[in-house]
C-alpha cells in the first residue's frame, strides 16, 4: 500500500470515528432532544396532567432535571438518554390524564342517562293537568 493510500485510509478512518462520536455526543442534537422533552411536558400539562396525572408528570419533570444537569455538565450521552426518557414519561402523563378525563366524562354521561331514564319512566304532569287515558 502506498504512502498516499495509507494516509487517506488513516484520514478516512479518523474522520469516521470522529463523525460517529459526534453523532452520539453532539450538543446541538442533545439540545434539540431537551427542547422536545420540554415541549412534551408542556403538552402533558395542557392535557391536564397537573391534576389528573400528578405522579407521572412529576416523574417526567424529575427526569428532565437529570437530563438538564447532564447537559450542563457536558455529559451529552447521558443527557440524550434522559431526554429520550422524558418524552416517554411525558407522553404517559398525557395519556393517563386523557384517560382519567375520559373516565370522568363517561361517569357523568352515565349519570345523566340514568337521571333521564328515571324521569322518563315516571309520569310527568303539570299542575292542573290530568292524565289522558283511552
Amino acid at each position: 500500500m502506498g504512502r498516499q493510500a495509507r494516509s487517506l485510509l488513516i484520514g478516512l478512518t479518523g474522520m469516521g470515528i470522529f463523525m460517529a462520536g459526534c453523532g452520539t455526543l453532539n450538543p446541538r442534537l442533545t439540545n434539540e432532544h431537551l427542547t422536545n422533552a420540554r415541549l412534551a411536558l408542556e403538552t402533558a400539562e395542557a392535557a391536564g396532567a397537573k391534576t389528573m396525572a400528578k405522579v407521572e408528570l412529576r416523574h417526567a419533570q424529575d427526569t428532565l432535571a437529570i437530563a438538564k444537569a447532564a447537559y450542563a455538565g457536558r455529559d451529552f450521552k447521558r443527557a440524550l438518554k434522559f431526554a429520550k426518557k422524558v418524552l416517554i414519561y411525558a407522553k404517559l402523563a398525557q395519556v393517563r390524564s386523557e384517560q382519567k378525563y375520559a373516565e370522568k366524562k363517561l361517569a357523568e354521561l352515565k349519570a345523566e342517562i340514568k337521571t333521564r331514564e328515571a324521569s322518563s319512566s315516571s309520569p310527568q304532569f303539570s299542575a292542573g293537568q290530568e292524565s289522558e287515558e283511552p
